[in-house]
């Protein structure tokens, strides 16, 4: 198995995060964990319970990973983008649309270690309690080791950018 695709309404836990990596990381290549929210966006109880413990368990178990989407896991911090960038130096892809606590700080990372991104999708990404994704992201990207090899960038409904 070097593709597994794990969208989910009721919530991957850190513990399906966790088997996953444990049970084939060795090999994976392309992992999705996106939330779909059987009834639009809002806060379920049990939405999304994938967080930076589960990212850490992937980026620990899946250095051969190359694409990662977690589209609509809002639960995750810079913490666990730093574990993914850290663990994942191979990763070309990657998707956080609405993860909503990440800040520059993911940028950074992602900038630092992953040297071949390819495409990094932010769209809502960065829009919770006053922290966001600014310029400040975008110059990390420019001078990072992605800053040849990054050919899709979406900033959608990512507000924080000046002109």
């Amino acid at each position: 198995i070097n593709t597994h695709t794990h969208t989910h309404t009721q919530g991957v836990t850190d513990e399906t995060a966790a088997l996953i990596a444990e049970s084939c990381g060795a090999v994976l290549e392309d992992l999705d964990l996106s939330h779909t929210p059987d009834s639009g966006f809002r806060a379920e109880p049990l939405a999304c319970r994938l967080t930076d413990t589960g990212l850490a368990a992937v980026g620990a178990g899946c250095p051969k990973l190359r694409r990662l989407v977690l589209q609509c896991v809002d639960s995750i911090t810079d913490d666990g983008v730093a574990h993914i960038a850290g663990g994942c130096r191979w990763l070309q892809e990657l998707d956080v649309t609405r993860a909503k606590s990440l800040t520059d700080d993911a940028v950074v990372s992602l900038a630092t270690h992953c040297a071949g991104l390819t495409r990094l999708v932010l769209n809502g990404a960065g829009a919770r309690g006053g922290r966001a994704i600014t310029d400040a992201a975008l110059l990390a990207l420019s001078a990072g080791g992605s800053a040849l090899t990054l050919e899709e960038l979406d900033l959608s409904w990512c507000r924080w950018f000046t002109d």
